[in-house]
């Protein structure tokens, strides 16, 4: 560790000891950013642990097969097809149904 760290770490300390604020604004120059921070680091785990999208599989899917369509999910666009109608044969039709947002 170089000197100059050292001395960073050193004059952070003087910060902590001020007495010229009170608890109010040690809340929003200390607390808040680790607030923000906690927040931020939590509400982006979910990308990286966990399932990061819910994709609809048919309960005759087992394993590979679910582990699969979901990578397919996570990487091409979607459709959406209600329920009570027939999967399109057509490609332009299913351009028409296509959704175009990023899905993470």
């Amino acid at each position: 560790m170089s000197v100059s760290a050292l001395l960073g770490f050193a004059s952070y300390g003087k910060f902590l000891s001020q007495a010229d604020d009170d608890w109010v604004d040690r809340m929003n120059h200390l607390y808040t950013v680790v607030i923000l921070g906690l927040f931020a680091v939590f509400i982006s785990g979910g990308q990286y642990v966990g399932n990061p999208i819910e994709c609809w599989c048919p309960a005759h899917f087992t394993g590979s097969f679910v582990s699969y369509t979901k990578s397919y999910c996570w990487v091409k666009n979607t459709y959406y097809i209600p329920m009570d109608e027939q999967i399109p044969v057509d490609r332009e039709h299913r351009d028409t149904e296509e959704l175009t947002y990023y899905q993470w």
